[in-house]
C-alpha cells in the first residue's frame, strides 16, 4: 500500500519509512509550504506525522496554530481532491492534559499549546472525513524514546551528561510516564494502518515508569548532579491500551529501564 508520509525526517517518520508493510512516499517540507499538496498517483492514504516545533506559541500563537492546523487542512483538501481512501494522523498523549484516565473515548482537556493544537487537528480531521466519506485514524502516541530522540527526559539526561551540567528533577521524580521505544511505535502503527475499526487509538506500553526510576538507572552508569525543584506537573500519564490489545494480542514493548542499562 502506498502512503504519503509527512514528517518523514522526524524520529518516528524515519522509523516508519523502514517498516515493511507499507511503502511510504516522503514529502519535503518545502512542498508542504505551497498552496496545494501534490499527491502521487496510486496513493492509498496519507499519514500526517509532521509538526512545526520551531515556532514558539507564546511569542506568536497565530503563526503556531496557522502553521500546524493550516497544514492539516491543506492535506485534507489534497486527500479529497485525490480520492484518497484514508487519512491517518499522529496525535499525542498531550491531548489528555492532567487526566490520569486515558481512555480514547473520554473528554480531553489539554493544558498547553501543543496538546490543544493536536486536539484541534483531531476534531477537524474527524469532521472533514465524516463529511466526505474518508476513513480517518488518529494515533495518540505517548512518550517516545530511542532513535534520534531529541525531546524525552532520556534525551535531556544525555545532554546533561555530555555537557557535564546538572539535571533538573521536579518533585523528587515522583511523576509517572508511559515510555515506548520509537521502533515499537512505528511497527505498531505500520501494522495497523487502514486495517482496524477504531478512529482513535493510544500508542503506548501501558506501563508506568517514574522519572526517578529513569534518573536512578542513569546514575548506575553515569555521574551527574541532580538539581531538585518543586513545580506543578502532571502526576501520571499512562496509556490505556485496552483497544490496542484487541488488535494486537501480545504487543511487545522494550522496557525503558533495560534499554538505558544496555545502551553503550
Amino acid at each position: 500500500m502506498n502512503v504519503l508520509l509527512t514528517g518523514s525526517s522526524g524520529n518516528l517518520g524515519r522509523h516508519l519509512r523502514h517498516c515493511g508493510k507499507n511503502r511510504y512516499i516522503s514529502i519535503r517540507r518545502t512542498d508542504l509550504d505551497t498552496n496545494s499538496v501534490a499527491v502521487p498517483s496510486n496513493t492509498s492514504g496519507i499519514l500526517h506525522a509532521a509538526f512545526d516545533l520551531k515556532l514558539d506559541p507564546k511569542v506568536d500563537p497565530y503563526q503556531y496554530y496557522e502553521s500546524n492546523v493550516g497544514l492539516t487542512c491543506k492535506l485534507l483538501n489534497a486527500a479529497l481532491s485525490s480520492n484518497i481512501d484514508f487519512f491517518a494522523y499522529i496525535s499525542s498523549s498531550a491531548v489528555y492534559g492532567k487526566a490520569s484516565i486515558t481512555n480514547e473515548s473520554q473528554h480531553c482537556r489539554p493544558i498547553n499549546h501543543y496538546g490543544r493544537t493536536k486536539l484541534f487537528c483531531e476534531k477537524i480531521i474527524a469532521d472533514f472525513c465524516e463529511k466526505n466519506g474518508i476513513k480517518c485514524e488518529v494515533y495518540r502516541v505517548f512518550n517516545l524514546f530511542g532513535g534520534e530522540d531529541r525531546f524525552s527526559v532520556l534525551s535531556k539526561l544525555n545532554h546533561c551528561i555530555k555537557n557535564q551540567i546538572g539535571f533538573t528533577l521536579a518533585n523528587s521524580g515522583k511523576s509517572q510516564r508511559d515510555f515506548i521505544h520509537v521502533e515499537d511505535a512505528a511497527t505498531i502503527i505500520d501494522s495497523l494502518l487502514n486495517s482496524h475499526q477504531f478512529d482513535i487509538l493510544n500508542i503506548g506500553s501501558g506501563s508506568p515508569t517514574s522519572l526517578i526510576q529513569i534518573v536512578q538507572a542513569y546514575k548506575e552508569i553515569n555521574d551527574f548532579e541532580i538539581i531538585h525543584v518543586i513545580r506543578d506537573e502532571i502526576p501520571s500519564s499512562v496509556a490505556d491500551i485496552s483497544r490496542l490489545k484487541q488488535l494486537i494480542r501480545d504487543p511487545y514493548f522494550r522496557p525503558v529501564i533495560s534499554e538505558i542499562l544496555t545502551t553503550d
